[in-house]
This record gives structure tokens, C-alpha cells and sequence, in this order.
């Protein structure tokens, strides 16, 4: 009996010992609580009976990695609204941090295509990579647009319709706006076989027919001699290697890394662009490393230079002008000698400079069936754009008329992209002739006459050529359908 009034007494004991300690703890607790408020800011307090239930382990792991992708990411922009396909929605344009973001130290987006160096992070290996036993591993993201299918193809898409000699800004290639190919060059077909193309440039090259000299042309050598051929390979070269230049004619050369393929638009962060001017700097990125990454899968091989074939370069090279007191670049002999044999887009290519890079020489158009329109002062008053008047533009009509109803070569029709020509004639900027020094001029009073009035004028001469009276009335229609004839 006494044992277990004993054992009663040591129950009763941890009971109460252990009642003491819920107490100290439950003590302890609640004045740790009662600091933790009274350090919380006012209006800060939370109800921790509201809060509880959000603490879950799996939140509590992902909120630093959360928080982590917010800082890396930076600031965003309004949304706009791209076309379905367009390469602006189909590579998430609207996910890109602002422009000049990027420009400021410490700042890397992370859901762009791009590393620290700010280069595509798309693996693009090299020759010696493809058959190395330990190739170089590459960063990876989330989000590549390049790793997404349908921005690849919108990009294909996009970039295979654009003419070369039309892409950038402030670009003067008026003849290849003016004229509608059956084929066109376009990034398309110049990087649609680099290789094939070079090995029918070797073919022409060692066959005496297709080496045609001095002012000489053959069309009918267009299929045989491949004409085509010359052009692609040209650009290839242009766009893709290192600037090749002879002794006497050395200019200013880029490294290969830093070639500018155009002259792009750019807007400056102190004159606060616009979203749309935002991204629209953005797609030039898109577009100019496209245009990178299609090079950098291309055999070194395709340089065409003395060093890898000087055989092939002194042939090209002897069908140079010998009247010319200075050799030109192998490219824009390459492009001369394809207007020769019969490529009606190397027969639009002319004299051009292009900034922060070179001039570019070939004068392609010499041996087009273009060499006299362009030489004539229509075609300069229309391409310097002078100030609108019945005088100027009834030459201007003459010239267009002349392009599309004197075709020297029956198997090709030409077309004139009319749309092109009201828009270029229609909209300001114009220029004028400085007296005595003869510099070019911004005509900048709004005094001009209109196109519909300039029209009229025209018509009240009573001109009796039936192909200037078919030009206007088709410049008359296309200015009324684009709303730009008053």
C-alpha cells in the first residue's frame, strides 16, 4: 500500500513539474513576441493567425529564387500588340528588359537571349569543336528564343525576304526599291548554298567564255556561266569574313568580329524612346545576330582571298576595267562580272558608301540593262529627290517610262514598284541646289507644290507620248489609293 501511495506522490510531482515548464515556455514565448511587435514599423503588424497557413515549406523555398529572377530581370515595358508570327511576338519581344538597360553596370537580364558579353548563348561551334572528344559546354537559360521553334521560324521567316541592299537605315539603293525581280537577291538566296555557289563560281572562273573583260556582256552566258552564282557568293563574303582589300586600294578594315552589317537605327536613352522604338532596337539585335550565327556555320574555307586561291583571284581579277587607274575589291569584281554574264540583281548594284564601315565600289549597273537609265538626269533627279516641279518630274516620268517599256531583253519583264515611287516622290524630305557652290540643301519651307497639282501642270503641256501619259495615270492611281496625292 505505501508503495503505491509512493508512486502516486512521484506521478503527481512530474505533473507538476512539467505543468511549470508549459508555463515558463508559454512565458518565454509570449514575451519574445510581445519585442517582435513592438520593433515592427507601424502599419506593418500582420495577424499571425492570417499568416500561418502561407508558410509552407515549399513557399519558403521558392521565395529566394523568386526574388533573385526579379532583381536579375530588371524593368519592363508596356506590352504591345505584335502580329501572330511576327518575329516581335513569336520571340517574346515583350519579355526583353528596356534597351538601354542593358547598358548599365551590374544589369544582366536574365529572360534575354543573351550572356554577360551580351552574344547569343545558342551553342555555335567551331571546325575543331565538331571533332573534339571533350567539346566546350555552353550557359543555359530558361528562355532562349533561339531554342524556341517558332522564333526560329519566324525569324527564317522574316530575315530570308529581306534584300541586303535594302536593310538598315538611311539606305539609298533606289534602284533595287524601284525594280521588281523575278528573283531578287534576298538573305534567302545567298545563304540558301554558300558551297554550291562558290564551286559553280570555280566552274565559271576556269572557263575562258565566262571571262568577259573591259565593257564586255554576254546575257545569253546567264545559265551557263552562272551568273547568279557571283552575287551570292559576293555577299557571303561581305557579311561573313574578314574585308579583303589589294595593295593600292588598302582602306580603313574592321576585324571580322566587329564588321557592320548596316546602318541601324538607334535612339538615344536621353531622348526617352518610345516602347515601339524600344523594341524595334531589339529586333535589329535579332536580326543582326541571325545574320552572325548563319556565318559562324559556314567553312573558313569560303574566304575568298589570294592566300586560300590565288589562281582563282588573278582570273577574276583580269576582268577589271584596265581603264580604271585603281583595282577593286575581289567582291565587287565578283558582282561586276555576274551584271556581265546576265544577273539582273547584280546589274542594280552601284557605287555606295556605307557608315562606319567602307564605300562599297562595284558598279554592277554599268552592265545591266539598267546603264543607261541610271546614267541619265531623271534618274538624278528622282534618287537626290530635288523640289517638286512639272519640269522635274516630267523627266522623272520619262525615265520610269523608259524602264518598263524599253526592255532590251524579251525573257524578262520588268516591273516598276509604283507604291515605292509615289512614296518617294509624294513625301518630304526634299533637297535643292546651293548657288555657286553646288552642296545639297534641306528644302525646309512647306510651300512645295503637290503631286496632284504637279499632275496637272504636266497634263496642261499636252504631251503627246503615249508611255509618260501610261506612267502618270498610273502614278495618279497609286497616289490616290495611299491618300498621298494632295
Amino acid at each position: 500500500m505505501r508503495q503505491k501511495i509512493n508512486e502516486k506522490k512521484s506521478v503527481s510531482w512530474w505533473v507538476w513539474i512539467g505543468g511549470i515548464g508549459i508555463v515558463l515556455l508559454g512565458s518565454v514565448f509570449l514575451l519574445l513576441l510581445r519585442d517582435n511587435n513592438s520593433n515592427t514599423p507601424p502599419g506593418l503588424k500582420t495577424d499571425l493567425t492570417l499568416q500561418t497557413p502561407e508558410l509552407s515549406v515549399p513557399d519558403i523555398l521558392v521565395s529566394p529564387n523568386t526574388l533573385q529572377v526579379a532583381v536579375e530581370t530588371g524593368p519592363t515595358l508596356p506590352p504591345l500588340e505584335f502580329p501572330p508570327g511576327s518575329v516581335e511576338e513569336a520571340c517574346g519581344l515583350n519579355d526583353f528588359p528596356p534597351y538601354h538597360y542593358r547598358e548599365e553596370d551590374g544589369n544582366r537580364p536574365v529572360n534575354t537571349p543573351f550572356n554577360r558579353e551580351w552574344k547569343w548563348l545558342i551553342p555555335i561551334k567551331s571546325k575543331d569543336d565538331r571533332h573534339s572528344a571533350n567539346p566546350p559546354t555552353y550557359p543555359k537559360r530558361d528562355w532562349i528564343p533561339f531554342e524556341s521553334e517558332e522564333c526560329v521560324a519566324a525569324l527564317e521567316k522574316h530575315i530570308n525576304a529581306i534584300n541586303p541592299y535594302l536593310w538598315g537605315a538611311n539606305n539609298e539603293n533606289h534602284l533595287f526599291a524601284l525594280v521588281v525581280l523575278d528573283e531578287p537577291i534576298t538573305f534567302g538566296r545567298i545563304f540558301a548554298d554558300p558551297t554550291g555557289d562558290f564551286r559553280r563560281v570555280q566552274d565559271a572562273l576556269s572557263r575562258s567564255e565566262c571571262l568577259l573583260r573591259g565593257d564586255e556582256t554576254n546575257w545569253e552566258l546567264k545559265d551557263t556561266c552562272h551568273a547568279e552564282a557571283f552575287l551570292n557568293y559576293a555577299l557571303v563574303n561581305r557579311f561573313c569574313y574578314e574585308p579583303y582589300w589589294p595593295d593600292d586600294t588598302q582602306v580603313f578594315a574592321l576585324p571580322r568580329d566587329g564588321v557592320v552589317l548596316r546602318n541601324r537605327t538607334y535612339y538615344w536613352k536621353e531622348d526617352n524612346p518610345t516602347t515601339e522604338q524600344d523594341r524595334f532596337m531589339w529586333k535589329q539585335d535579332l536580326e543582326d545576330d541571325w545574320v552572325r550565327m548563319k556565318c559562324e556555320g559556314l567553312d573558313p574555307k569560303l574566304e575568298f582571298n589570294p592566300d586560300h586561291y590565288p589562281t582563282l583571284v588573278a582570273l577574276l581579277e583580269s576582268t577589271a576595267d584596265p581603264t580604271k587607274k585603281r583595282s577593286k575589291n575581289v567582291r565587287d569584281l565578283l558582282i561586276e562580272l555576274g551584271a556581265r554574264l546576265g544577273d539582273d540583281a547584280a546589274g542594280l548594284t552601284r557605287r555606295f558608301y556605307r557608315e562606319f564601315s567602307r564605300s562599297y565600289n562595284e558598279e554592277g549597273s554599268k552592265y545591266g540593262r539598267f546603264s543607261d537609265v541610271v546614267t541619265g538626269r531623271g534618274w538624278w533627279l528622282f534618287a537626290s529627290k530635288r523640289e517638286p516641279s512639272a519640269e522635274n518630274y516630267v523627266e522623272i516620268f520619262s525615265m520610269l517610262a523608259r524602264v518598263e517599256s524599253d526592255n532590251v531583253d524579251p525573257r524578262v519583264e520588268i516591273q516598276i514598284d509604283w507604291q515605292y515611287v509615289v512614296r518617294h516622290l509624294c513625301s518630304p524630305p526634299y533637297y535643292k541646289i546651293q548657288p555657286f557652290t553646288g552642296r545639297s540643301l534641306l528644302v525646309e519651307n512647306d510651300e512645295r507644290l503637290s503631286c496632284k497639282e504637279i499632275v496637272h501642270d504636266i497634263r496642261l503641256q499636252g504631251t503627246t507620248s503615249q508611255a509618260l501619259l501610261s506612267a502618270l495615270e498610273k502614278f495618279e492611281q497609286v497616289a490616290l489609293e495611299l491618300e498621298v496625292f494632295e
